[in-house]
This record gives structure tokens, sequence and C-alpha cells, in this order.
């Protein structure tokens, strides 16, 4: 039996979570000190707890791109990632950059502050990620797709749900109960019914205003949330657009009180780019006796929608024999691939997920330079044109209030920061506009 080992590095402790594909009765992984935690590779489970448990404050999981997948058809009960308990208060939360599949909840949050999830896929759970009693958290690159319900906020507050994929949930895409003041923006939500509430129908924040800026299906302008239907036939799909801006010309009643204003749509304007990078899946059982295997992948298009889905049976596999799949570059604006493999009696033994995002390119303008006295103080750039820039880093010889300058930035849509203010930017070129110099020159 291979067991989880515990290395310390760099005053951190750092966790290696050793897989267990065949072997299902490993005790889960509890996490009692602060510190770095990573996955080294996949981890299985098909036992009665939660396979990984957070009991401790200002913890950090990087699951380095590895899944947590539940091994047995019946999963209501069981848990991928426990944050927190009922008998405490946890802060300081970051999970990331993995998979969670086939559990009752994929990832449970339980009175914490300051959660941080970031490049998770969640699917075929009951329950994707299900926050009780937990304010002030981050929910960014999310898939949440094929899941009962996909997100259920209970009693949730101050919380910001952008650039994340809430598709083909079979009950709700989101579900509110006693869950008010949230920021639900920059969203593709494609489900039958893509939102819920109870009774006293709480109010949360669906747009921002339309404001320049890269949204998550491509357009140049963020507002709300790209709202569609597993038929195609959702508001943002069918809404009108005249000016060609990526904004529906009329707002998006979500339920009483919650309105998004700015929803998104296709721009008949708008073009798409082609994709630069590809990625290729190697499944290895731990098996060595060679034994037939049912692979099964879909492709969610741009709109959230599974535009194809394969499913053929892999002979002579083993653990020196694996399954190899390559997805190519495609045009779009986006698109994700989900790959499962199963044995031949529908047990399932890997479950994958990889989303494709654009290159971006850089932005260049000319600005002022502001001061922003919040969260200890920052400074950001105000666009000629109104866009709003957040370095990652400023020179120092540029963090003067009002100065005017000329700039090329790279836009870095995957970093969030706690001043919720303009887009991340990371700073290429920036140079000091001379008095008299023109904007276009």
């Amino acid at each position: 039996m291979r067991w989880p080992s515990i290395c310390p590095v760099l005053l951190l402790v750092l966790v290696v979570f050793t897989p267990v594909m065949a072997d299902t009765n490993t005790s889960p992984v509890i996490v009692r000190e602060p510190g770095l935690y990573t996955l080294d590779s996949d981890l299985s489970w098909a036992g009665g707890l939660a396979s990984v448990t957070i009991q401790s404050s200002d913890v950090t999981l990087d699951g380095m791109g590895h899944s947590i997948v539940f091994l047995t058809n019946d999963a209501s009960g069981q848990t991928g990632i426990q944050i927190g308990e009922e008998d405490q208060l946890l802060e300081n939360i970051t999970v990331k950059n993995l998979t969670v599949h086939g559990y009752g909840a994929g990832i449970v949050v339980n009175k914490t502050t300051g959660l941080n999830l970031v490049d998770i896929s969640c699917t075929g759970n009951r329950y994707g990620i299900w926050l009780i009693d937990s304010n002030d958290a981050i929910l960014k690159n999310l898939l949440l797709s094929r899941n009962n319900r996909g997100i259920f906020l209970n009693n949730v507050k101050n919380t910001t749900i952008t650039r994340c994929s809430v598709t083909n949930n079979t009950e709700t895409g989101f579900f509110f109960w006693n869950s008010a003041g949230n920021v639900i923006v920059d969203n593709i939500i494609s489900n039958t019914h893509n939102a819920g509430f109870d009774d006293t129908i709480p109010q949360n924040t669906w747009d921002l205003g339309k404001a320049p800026g890269s949204n998550i299906i491509g357009g140049g302008f963020t507002g709300g949330d790209f709202w569609g239907s597993p038929d195609g036939t959702g508001f943002s799909e069918i809404a009108t657009d005249a000016d060609g801006d990526g904004i529906a010309d009329s707002a998006f009643r979500i339920a009483a009180g919650n309105i998004d204003h700015a929803p998104l749509c296709k721009s008949s304007q708008g073009g798409k780019s082609e994709f630069t990078e590809s990625v290729q899946f190697v499944l290895t059982p731990r098996s060595s006796q060679a034994s037939d295997y049912i692979l099964q992948y879909e492709i969610v298009d741009d709109k959230g929608i599974i535009s194809s889905k394969t499913e053929r049976t892999c002979s002579d596999v083993n653990d020196t024999n694996p399954v190899v799949i390559s997805f190519l570059p495609m045009t779009g604006r986006w698109y994700s691939v989900n790959v499962t493999l199963l044995s031949a009696d529908g047990r399932l033994v890997y479950s994958r997920a990889h989303r494709f995002i654009q290159e971006q390119q850089p932005v260049s303008g000319t600005g002022t330079v502001r001061f922003l006295d919040v969260e200890g103080g920052f400074y950001g750039v105000l666009g000629d044109g109104g866009e709003r820039y957040l370095p990652l880093t400023m020179p120092q010889d540029f963090q003067k209030d009002g100065l005017r300058v000329r700039f090329t930035a790279k836009l870095r849509s995957d970093i969030s920061t706690v001043f919720q203010w303009g887009t991340v930017v990371e700073i290429l070129e920036i140079s000091v506009l001379k008095q008299g110099e023109s904007p276009g020159t």
C-alpha cells in the first residue's frame, strides 16, 4: 500500500499526495497546519470521509493540474474537498489548479472568510461547489459542468464569482439560499435552469455596467454574464445587439430584484481567434494486466454547449500501454475538453478537464496615473478612453498621481487582486507623455 508522504520545504509544509488508483483503502488526507500543499499526482478515493479536509487557516492547496476522483458509483454522501467545519472559523484559504469528479459534493466550504477558488473543474458531482456561512470569497476561472447543481450559496455574502463556465448542470447552475450582496459577473451560464432562489429571492449583483476590456466570450467590453441554454435559445444567444458591441440591447431579468443590465451576447462584429496551444492526455491504469477500457471525451464550445461527444473502446490497455489522446488547436474564443476513462465494467478510472484560452494581444494606449487610497493604496492607470488598468507592478519613477503616460501592457485575466478595480495588467513598456505631445503620436 502506498501512503501519502509529507516533506517540509522552505519552512512551509509541502504535502505530496501519492495516487492510489488501485488500492481504495488509503486514509483520507487531513490538513491541520498552515502552509503550501501540492498534489504531485491524482488522488482517488472510495471511503466514507472527505478525500481532502482542510482544518487550518492560511492554507494554499495547489492541485498542479491533477484530479481528485471518487471511484464508486454511489457517492451521494461523499465530499471531494472539505474546508472548515460547523464548529470552527477559517481564514485565508486558497485552492487552485485541480479537478474534482464524481462526489456527492465536489468542494464544501463551511464558515470561511478570505476564500479563493481558482482554476478548478468540478464535474459529475451532485453539488459542484457548496459554500455555507462563508463570506468575502473569490471564485474565478472555474468550470462547473454536468453536476446536479453547479454552485450552491447558503448564507453567503460579499463573494465575487467571475470568469467561470457554469454549464450543463441538470438542476440549476446557481442556487441562492439566504445569500445576498454577492457579485456574479463575466461568466458563461448555460443550463436548463440557470439560477434558483429561496422564497425570499435574495438580491445579488449581476453586472458592473459596460466598460472597455476583454470579456469571457472574447468581446471588447465587460458588463454582465452570458446567458445560454443547452438548446441554444438562451437570452444571450438570441438577443439583439444593434451597435455590435457585444452587450445586449436590453437587460435580462433573472428574478425579482436580480437584473443583469449589461448581458453579454454574440457581437456580429466580433471575430474568432486561433488557439496556439494543444494538450495531450496520457491515461495509464495501474494494472499490468491488459484489458479493455472505455474512453469518453466531449468538447464544450464557447457558449458552454457540448459540441462534440465521443465514446470508443480501447483494447489491450495496461500500465505500459496507456491510452493517449491529443487535442489540437481549434478556431474559437475558447473551448474546453472533458476526458473520462472507464473500466470495461463501468468503473471510473480517470477524469480530466482542460480549458483552452486564446492568447490575448497586448493593449497600448495613453492615460493618467492615479493613486487609489483603498486597501493600503495602489497605483492604477485611467486610460483616455475611460479604461481602468491595474498594473501588477508600477515602476517607481511612474508612481506619481496625475502623471500622463504612454504604455503597452499584457492583460492578466488569470490573476485576481483584493482591490477589485480595473483590469489587471503586466506593464511591458511605459513612458512619460510629454507636455504638448499628442496621444496619437
